[in-house]
């Protein structure tokens, strides 16, 4: 295909903006921003692109190359912008908070100092109730219970059934190279790269989602629309 010189000054305009734009964007991960720049320099800048028949996107994993372990780089990066919801750490792990009659002492450890309030169990839980938000859908408490205190936890869950069932997890994480390159594309390289990745329902820009469930405005950007979208190759 033959680009004229207007076309290539329109190609060199367009990526002095995105640049800038990239470099200014606070919400932009180092890591994330070094990817939309490859993506950008590959799409309007490199000398090779309208004469190699290597993808768009093999082009970008070649420009920022393999890891320590040997890993294309990009196809990571790619990945930690994947929108999903990421539950916050405390999930995985807690102490039981049912009921105790008498103050937890570890063995071997001194007298507990008199109780000032109610007693609960301490001991190594593994029954977990996650309380999601009625708005957001995200975790907001986890309730942990030994297996002693099993119908505690079929109380608790029962009691949060009868609220109702919850949105689907507002995102938390990802979502920001939607704001530059169009959305369509990027979905099948998300897909690609995060195995069982599935778009959530707000979107899969950052700028679309609603905050704590209330519509935000945000004006939308001027979006580079990528033309080979194969997620990469090795």
């Amino acid at each position: 295909m033959t680009h004229t010189p207007g076309q290539e000054f329109g190609n060199l305009q367009q990526y002095d903006d995105l640049c800038a734009r990239l470099y200014t964007d606070p919400d932009l991960e180092p890591g994330t921003r070094e990817l939309a720049l490859a993506m950008a320099w590959a799409q309007l800048r490199d000398p090779t692109r309208h004469t190699t028949n290597d993808s768009l996107m093999r082009r970008v994993g070649f420009l920022l190359g393999r890891d320590r372990m040997g890993r294309w780089r990009h196809s990571q990066l790619f990945a930690d912008d994947a929108p999903r919801y990421e539950p916050p750490r405390a999930v995985h792990s807690g102490s039981c908070v049912g009921p105790r009659v008498r103050p937890y002492r570890a063995r071997g450890a001194p007298p507990p100092p008199a109780p000032t309030g109610p007693l609960v169990c301490g001991d190594r839980a593994q029954i977990s109730v996650r309380e999601r938000s009625p708005v957001t859908g995200q975790i907001v408490k986890v309730h942990w219970y030994c297996r002693r205190h099993a119908k505690h936890a079929d109380t608790v869950r029962e009691h949060l059934a009868r609220a109702g069932e919850p949105p689907p997890p507002l995102p938390n994480k990802g979502g920001r190279l939607p704001r530059y390159f169009t959305p369509k594309g990027l979905a099948k390289i998300y897909a690609s790269v995060r195995p069982g990745w599935e778009p959530p329902i707000y979107g899969l820009c950052a700028d679309d989602w609603p905050s704590d469930g209330l519509p935000v405005l945000v004006p939308k950007r001027p979006r580079l629309s990528l033309v080979v979208m194969e997620a990469s190759d090795d």
